[in-house]
C-alpha cells in the first residue's frame, strides 16, 4: 500500500464486496440477482489480484459477507436500491469504505423493527 490509488482501490474493492453481499442476499428470493453478485465479486477479485497485497482478499469476502449477513432480510423492493448504493459508494473515493462499515449498522437497525412492524395487524387478523 504505497500510495492514494492503493486505498483509493482498496476502497473499490470493498464497495463491490459490499454489492456482491447484496447480490447474494437477493439471491435468496430470485435467481437473477446471482449475475450482480458473481459480477461485482469476479470485479473485486480482478482488482484485488492484479493491484493490490492478498489481503485485499480478505477483505473483500468480510465485507461481502457482513453485508449478506446484514441485508439478508431486506424486502425485494429494497434491494435495488442497496445494490445501486453499494455500486455507486464503491466508485466514489473513500466511499467504500463508509459502504463496509454503514451496511452491519443499517442491518442491525432493520432486524430491530422488523418484528415490530406490523404487530397491530397480528393482534388484529387473531380475532
Amino acid at each position: 500500500m504505497d500510495g492514494i490509488v492503493d486505498w483509493y482501490l482498496l476502497g473499490v474493492v470493498l464497495g463491490l464486496g459490499v454489492a456482491a453481499g447484496v447480490g447474494a442476499a437477493g439471491a435468496l428470493r430470485s435467481p437473477a440477482w446471482s449475475a450482480l453478485a458473481v459480477a461485482a465479486l469476479a470485479g473485486g477479485v480482478a482488482l484485488a489480484l492484479v493491484a493490490l497485497p492478498w489481503w485485499a482478499l480478505v477483505g473483500l469476502a468480510a465485507s461481502a459477507l457482513l453485508a449478506f449477513l446484514a441485508l439478508r432480510r431486506l424486502s425485494p423492493e429494497a434491494l435495488p436500491a442497496a445494490a445501486l448504493a453499494a455500486l455507486g459508494l464503491a466508485a466514489i473515493p473513500a466511499l467504500g469504505y463508509l459502504a463496509a462499515v454503514s451496511t452491519p449498522v443499517a442491518g442491525a437497525r432493520l432486524g430491530r423493527r422488523a418484528g415490530s412492524r406490523y404487530a397491530g395487524l397480528r393482534v388484529l387478523a387473531k380475532d
